[in-house]
């Protein structure tokens, strides 16, 4: 599996937001980064429990201009769903990533073993993208236990600026 390393421009990958609104937006003013995170689905409690985290977590953010949106292969009417029984209003959920872009990604995909899930879905990644649309770095997962705390990578982005440090894991 080939992966897109940082500093390479990131490929185009159609998904949707609940909003509407499209990504890359280049009307997000001052952005300093963007995070997308990915999860399994609404069939995934350990994804649950995530979203609602980063939920909480997206105030620390937004006050550090870092748009943040929460992507999977869902339907709308799973991502629909997702916000209203997670009670994530604040958080812009991304839905209907194809299997193909997960991959050329390289997020991991599964196949389903229970009938709530999808036929395929992606595995757990997040994704720190700079303001080119170039990678900043990634964390990619196999399974959906053990996540990345999000006052640890907001930490990084803290670092990331006061040390003015440049993308690593690209030679």
């Amino acid at each position: 599996m080939i992966r897109i390393k940082p500093i390479d421009q990131m490929p185009n990958f159609p998904f949707k937001t609940l909003s509407g609104v499209p990504w890359p937006n280049a009307d997000t003013p001052n952005k300093r980064f963007s995070m997308l995170v990915f999860y399994r689905g609404i069939q995934c409690s350990y994804c649950e429990k995530y979203i609602k985290t980063l939920q909480q977590w997206l105030p620390e953010f937004q006050q550090r201009n870092v748009e943040v949106i929460a992507i999977s292969a869902d339907s709308l009417d799973r991502a629909e769903q997702s916000q209203r029984e997670w009670q994530v209003k604040d958080l812009e959920l991304g839905y209907e990533l194809d299997i193909e872009s997960a991959r050329l990604l390289g997020l991991y995909v599964s196949t389903a073993i229970r009938e709530a899930e999808m036929e395929y879905f992606c595995e757990p990644g997040i994704f720190l993208i700079s303001p080119d649309n170039t990678l900043f770095t990634a964390w990619i997962q196999a399974y959906p236990h053990a996540r990345p705390h999000f006052e640890e990578i907001i930490g990084c982005i803290d670092f990331i600026e006061q040390y003015k440090r440049p993308a690593r894991g690209n030679a």
